[in-house]
């Protein structure tokens, strides 16, 4: 079947706004890991392949170890309830705007 993949999952648009978020700092918090770690389960738990970014080896090794807990029911839920209007349109308008850079014209026309 088709696998989603998180590339980068843990970066907003190069912001780190999930990172920051109190709901994902006091996951962390409860079950003794980062912020990054909790999303990168939040990842696995719903399984995308997550494919984290870093250069710093600590945190290579940090961002690899997301097999050895579990997110419980809730935990998953309170991850799912961070996603806003305000956040989807960010999405959708940058999607829109690497389409358009990307694709060729005639297959921009399918999007008006």
């Amino acid at each position: 079947g088709i696998k989603f993949q998180a590339y980068r999952a843990l970066s907003n648009f190069g912001k780190s706004a999930s990172l920051e978020s109190e709901v994902v700092a006091a996951l962390a918090a409860k079950h003794g890991r980062s912020a990054s770690q909790i999303l990168g389960r939040w990842c696995v738990q719903k399984g995308f392949q997550h494919i984290p970014k870093s250069e710093k080896f600590s945190r290579m090794q940090e961002n690899a170890q997301v097999f050895d807990f579990a997110l419980d029911k809730e935990d998953m839920e309170k991850l799912e309830n961070l996603t806003s209007e305000a956040t989807l349109e960010t999405f959708k308008s940058t999607y829109q705007k690497c389409v358009l850079r990307d694709t060729p014209l005639e297959a921009q026309k399918e999007l008006a």
